[in-house]
């Protein structure tokens, strides 16, 4: 889990750069707000799991649970940021929160064929 935020952090910085290189500022940082917006979850997830390393009976049902959070936790700060930055460039936004969620799959499929 912490190869995965490390991982998510890669990107999301390299993306950001790549926009700041080729884009307006205005996108650079939106693309940054898109990459922590699944980012933050991805942190508050790790930190839950990895206390309840010690009791594995929950481990299933805290799995199921923190899924179900990372996504409320993901709308609520894409509501927040529709709110109060309307300025935002939607689709840098987009396609830094793409990036980072498909940050898992590759990870996924990258150890699968291991």
């Amino acid at each position: 889990m912490k190869d995965l935020a490390k991982l998510q952090l890669v990107v999301i910085c390299l993306s950001w750069f790549v926009a700041l290189i080729f884009s307006e500022l205005s996108v650079a940082v939106s693309v940054l707000l898109g990459g922590l917006t699944y980012f933050i979850p991805t942190l508050l997830s790790i930190v839950v799991l990895t206390r309840l390393k010690k009791t594995p009976e929950l481990l299933p049902i805290a799995l199921l649970i923190v899924e179900v959070h990372k996504i409320v936790v993901t709308v609520v700060i894409i509501v927040t940021i529709y709110f109060l930055c309307p300025e935002v460039n939607w689709i840098g936004y987009l396609v830094g929160l793409i990036l980072v969620t498909q940050v898992g799959l590759l990870m996924f499929r990258k150890s699968s064929y291991l």
